[in-house]
Order: C-alpha cells, then sequence, then structure tokens
C-alpha cells in the first residue's frame, strides 16, 4: 500500500466531504467547494479563451454558448455551412481535460473529435 501524506487542512477538507459538510456553491449547473469557485471559473475563462483561439485555425465560425443540457456553457466550432465540428464543454471534466494540454495537442483531440 502506497504511503500518502496529506496536511491536517487537507484531512479537514476530506473529513468534510466524507461528513458531507462541504460548503459549495453552484456555478453553471456544478457543485463547486466554495474554497475553490474563484480558480474554477478563472480556470473556465481561460479555457473559453485558450479553445476559441485554438478553433479558429479549422473552424469557419467559433461561438460560445449555452449548453443544450442547460448545465454550463460551451465553445462551439462550426464549419462554412454552420455545421458543428467541434465542441469544448465549460465544466469540469473539460476544463481539467483540456487545461493539461498543450495548445497543438488540444488542436489535435478537436480535429478527432466526432460532430454531435
Amino acid at each position: 500500500m502506497p504511503n500518502i501524506k496529506i496536511t491536517s487542512s487537507e484531512y479537514a477538507e476530506v473529513e468534510k466531504v466524507i461528513e458531507g459538510n462541504l460548503e459549495t456553491v453552484l456555478i453553471d449547473g456544478y457543485q463547486i467547494p466554495v474554497a475553490q469557485a474563484d480558480t474554477y471559473r478563472r480556470d473556465r475563462e481561460t479555457l473559453a479563451v485558450r479553445a476559441a483561439g485554438v478553433m479558429q485555425a479549422f473552424c469557419t465560425t467559433v461561438t460560445r454558448c449555452a449548453n443544450e443540457s442547460g448545465t454550463g456553457e460551451i465553445v462551439l466550432g462550426l464549419d462554412e455551412n454552420n455545421r458543428e465540428l467541434c465542441r469544448v464543454r465549460l465544466d469540469p471534466y473539460d476544463i481539467s481535460t483540456y487545461s493539461a494540454l498543450t495548445d497543438p495537442q488540444m488542436l489535435r483531440r478537436l480535429k478527432e473529435q466526432k460532430p454531435q
């Protein structure tokens, strides 16, 4: 079994989650821990700008709009006939996934997407 070391403040956060006492705030339909809310918003905006910039390399139109599911927003890349080429959801999963990629890696991943 690995030897994992956590600080007392990290342990306190884990206890809050286990006990259901973690304070959260609703952002775009997602419960985000209050302590991480500002970072989440900043990361979401950074990803939106990066994704739009990368999409402009191969999309005729790039737009930011509401997600059809009603939770959050997406950055959407369209071709000259307004058909969807790619999308990035501005949600916790895509923020984590795409933020870890370089722009060339993001471009490759976006080009590989199947239209929705």
